[in-house]
C-alpha cells in the first residue's frame, strides 16, 4: 500500500510547541511536506520575517520525520498543491481568529 502524502506550509521564525505538535500529529498521516512560506509571501501579510527564508527551510528540514521541504512563494496553496498533489492538508488554527489575504 503506497502511503499518503501530507502537505502543509508555514512561516514562522522561532519554532514553538505547538508547531511541533502539529507537525508531529500530520506526519502521523504520511509523507509531511512542508512549504516554508518566502520571504515575500511573509512580508505580504505580516512584518518581514526576522530569520531569512534559507534558514527557516534548514529548521524544518531537521526536524524528525518530515520528508520534505518546500518554498512556497504565495500565501495561496495553490500552487504547491497542484505540484505536490497531497493527499492532505494540514493547516494550524490561527486562521480562524485572524482573516489572511490570501491573493
Amino acid at each position: 500500500m503506497e502511503e499518503k502524502t501530507v502537505y502543509m506550509c508555514m512561516s514562522t521564525d522561532i519554532i514553538h510547541g505547538g508547531h511541533i505538535k502539529i507537525i508531529n500529529n500530520a506526519k502521523k498521516l504520511g509523507k509531511l511536506i512542508i512549504g516554508v512560506l518566502s520571504d515575500e509571501a511573509v512580508s505580504s501579510y505580516k512584518r518581514f520575517p526576522i530569520v531569512p527564508f534559507e534558514e527557516r527551510k534548514i529548521l524544518y528540514e531537521n526536524i524528525d520525520g518530515v520528508y520534505e521541504v518546500v518554498e512556497q512563494k504565495k500565501l495561496s496553496y495553490k500552487e504547491n498543491l497542484e505540484k505536490y498533489k497531497p493527499d492532505y492538508v494540514v493547516h494550524g488554527d490561527d486562521w480562524i481568529y485572524r482573516i489572511s489575504k490570501t491573493n
